[in-house]
């Protein structure tokens, strides 16, 4: 927040000297009271707002506090606070965990206490939220780790914004009123504290010197007056003046949702909504919480994510399509990214899974080995430069058993994943398989799609009877099957079922030797006869020897191209 950004040009001089003449009281208090702790915070809490017109005041802010004679952890907070606002974001957060590490135990129980930051209405049944300071310090490791925007650096923004927050909400709570807002402690609802908590300082606080009468007039409309000074104040405005708080678009919701917090590993990607969803109207988005970021982050909402399994692990593929617009509606300006795909168990247990430079022309497609049984991936994609943008997407995954888990006799299959059709040139192999994943499981084009089915514990000489089933789960309304029968519509197909034998399950892929036998084949959908919808795919293999294994792949057909 620019604090002088509702001022006008006019005004604008006036209050920015007067902001100096308090800036010298201040540090002439200082330098005659140097342990005063109220007296620094204020000095530098208005060297900062005075740091937006030049740079020497966040010097000299920074400068006040090498000599900063209060407890750690309050010099520590100021220092961060001042840190941030330069943009020197990680050594920010290292002043912060050195205060948070440094504070008082009812003080860091108190810090530790973020559950505000959650909708406590919507807490799932069957959980409970923290009480004792033990638990409210995991439940805060737990919701910092899950909030951080990226795992592929070092800081997290969303915590360091918590924490300027907080900082700024004890300088200035120390007025009875500071900045337009009532501090007192008359309001038990603490409504002020918790929107700065949530959402931060507006960006912009304007009032239209009217209020509302609070009655409804004849027409159904209610009266408003101009506000006069000292004239029915009680009636007109409980604590004038009114002021409107508004926020500028752009902000994001990396906070994750209970379904996250409490089960990290099987949360689905909608745990973590950064925007409003597609076909909402962003004007009308307003969740639990949210926070303005360094950089625009999108979210990556069309991926495709494929396991298949190895020797002493499971190889994670995901194909996805780049953001072509960032939130704020301006096209990208960079021609490449960076790329990692991350997974983890817990704050301590993270691991790169792999990392590359992508095209920003090109579909990002991520893979490596996966050795965990259960993570949250994180998909993260930067700009580079202060002035790129990001996108992300981020889900809980439960991975595939690696190959030498089958015992003998024991048949498997991969998920079936989509592909561009056509089959690829010379011998099959995982990396040409890979190249060919399409980077969503939405079909937008009437045609076929191909599929690359991998099968586990099979012999070469087994002779394979294939199932293959696609049915449509939204099934056609009475009104729909109604028009169909009288001639009005196509009967498209929306339940097929394909039954073949072929004297091998597919092209020999080599592993280890003692290990069960990898199998892979291509295979085409056409998709010209299904009609929008979702879809399941199964496909079934089953033996004369009695071996069978199935698996389904759910995908949507859209209308759009």
């Amino acid at each position: 927040m620019v604090i002088d950004s509702a001022l006008t040009l006019t005004e604008l001089p006036a209050v920015v000297a007067a902001r100096d003449s308090l800036i010298t009281l201040l540090r002439e208090a200082v330098s005659r009271l140097p342990a005063d702790e109220w007296l620094r915070g204020q000095y530098v809490r208005f060297l900062v707002d005075q740091g937006f017109h030049a740079r020497r005041y966040h010097d000299e802010a920074l400068a006040a506090l090498q000599s900063c004679l209060g407890d750690r952890w309050w010099c520590g907070m100021l220092s961060g606070y001042v840190l941030a606002h330069q943009g020197q974001s990680e050594k920010a957060s290292i002043a912060f965990a050195e205060a948070r590490g440094a504070s008082p135990g009812a003080l860091r129980c108190q810090v530790d206490n973020v559950v505000g930051l959650m909708d406590r209405r919507a807490v799932p049944n069957g959980y409970t939220l923290p009480t004792s300071c033990a638990e409210h310090a995991v439940f805060a490791r737990t919701l910092w780790w899950l909030a951080d925007p990226f795992w592929s650096d070092t800081i997290n923004e969303r915590q360091i914004e918590h924490d300027v927050r907080t900082t700024k909400r004890l300088l200035v709570a120390s007025l009875p009123v500071s900045e337009h807002f009532d501090w007192g402690p008359d309001d038990p609802t603490d409504a002020v504290g918790q929107l700065v908590t949530r959402y931060g300082w507006p960006s912009k606080m304007s009032w239209s010197l009217t209020v509302q009468n609070g009655g409804v007039g004849s027409a159904g409309t209610q009266r408003s007056r101009p506000f006069v000074v000292g004239r029915d104040p009680y009636e007109q405005a409980p604590s004038p003046p009114l002021t409107f708080q508004e926020y500028t678009f752009g902000r994001v919701h990396v906070v994750p949702e209970w379904v996250a917090l409490f089960e990290p590993l099987r949360a689905p990607a909608s745990g973590w909504q950064l925007h409003a969803q597609k076909g909402d109207d962003p004007w009308k988005w307003w969740p639990f919480e949210h926070a303005r970021l360094p950089r625009a982050l999108a979210a990556v909402t069309d991926w495709q994510e494929q396991q298949w399994r190895r020797p002493t692990g499971t190889r994670l593929a995901i194909a996805a399509r780049i953001p072509t617009r960032l939130p704020s509606g301006v096209s990208s300006p960079a021609d490449s990214l960076s790329a990692h795909l991350i997974a983890a168990r817990s704050p301590t247990s993270m691991r790169v899974v792999d990392q590359r430079r992508v095209s920003l022309r090109q579909q990002v497609i991520m893979a490596g080995t996966l050795t965990m049984d259960s993570a949250v991936v994180s998909l993260e994609l930067r700009e580079d430069g202060a002035g790129g943008s990001d996108a992300r997407t981020r889900f809980g995954l439960t991975s595939e058993p690696p190959l030498a888990s089958l015992v003998a006799g024991e048949v498997a299959l991969a998920q079936p994943a989509l592909l561009i059709p056509g089959v690829p040139a010379g011998p099959l192999s995982l990396d040409s398989v890979e190249a060919r994943l399409l980077p969503s499981t939405t079909l937008r084009a009437a045609g076929a799609v191909g599929l690359y089915l991998e099968s586990y514990g099979f012999a070469a000489s087994d002779s394979v009877h294939y199932e293959f089933h696609v049915e449509r789960l939204n099934r056609r309304g009475v009104f729909e099957r109604l028009t169909v029968a009288l001639g009005g519509g196509r009967g498209d197909v929306t339940d097929t079922r394909i039954r073949w034998t072929d004297r091998r399950p597919g092209e020999v892929i080599p592993v280890d030797d003692g290990m069960p036998s990898i199998h892979g084949r291509y295979l085409t959908l056409s998709t010209a006869t299904l009609p929008p919808g979702d879809y399941a795919l199964t496909i079934s293999l089953r033996t004369d020897r009695g071996a069978k294994a199935s698996r389904s792949r759910l995908f949507q057909v859209s209308s759009s191209q």
